[in-house]
């Protein structure tokens, strides 16, 4: 298994408070979808705020199955930080044989596409579970 697919969290200076997932009509699921809307609330301490506060610096999230990303987005945060931060992503899965998926979130401060990028996520990872795919027999 490669490094990224690693569980271990590294210790990123975010910490999340609430997450939940919804379908497309807003009505609270648990199970991935091909088409959701992630929500969640963040935690980011004074100490940390201070020192990243005037750049740029993003929350991304990625979706992985047991050897590729299989969808990546990101919400670009404020440059004048503050503590508590709502995010909220529209996922678009691709079909895929896996019967849960890897859902990690990570901060960084490098655009996507950046040389360094990969590592500042591993670095940044503050999340990182596996969820089950809906598969469409029984799944309320």
């Amino acid at each position: 298994m490669n490094d990224i697919y690693n569980a271990d969290i590294q210790e990123a200076p975010v910490y999340p408070v609430s997450f939940q997932l919804y379908d497309k009509d807003g009505k609270p699921i648990y199970r991935l979808q091909s088409e959701c809307n992630l929500s969640t609330v963040i935690y980011i301490p004074k100490s940390i705020v201070n020192s990243f506060s005037g750049q740029d610096n993003f929350i991304y999230l990625t979706i992985m199955d047991e050897k590729n990303a299989l969808y990546q987005s990101y919400s670009a945060l404020p440059q004048q930080l503050n503590s508590m931060y709502l995010l909220k992503f529209n996922l678009h899965i691709p079909q895929c044989d896996s019967p849960a998926l890897n859902l990690q979130l990570a901060f960084s401060n490098k655009h996507s596409g950046e040389s360094g990028i990969g590592e500042s996520l591993r670095i940044g990872r503050f999340f990182n579970s596996m969820i089950p795919i809906e598969d469409g027999e029984n799944d309320d």
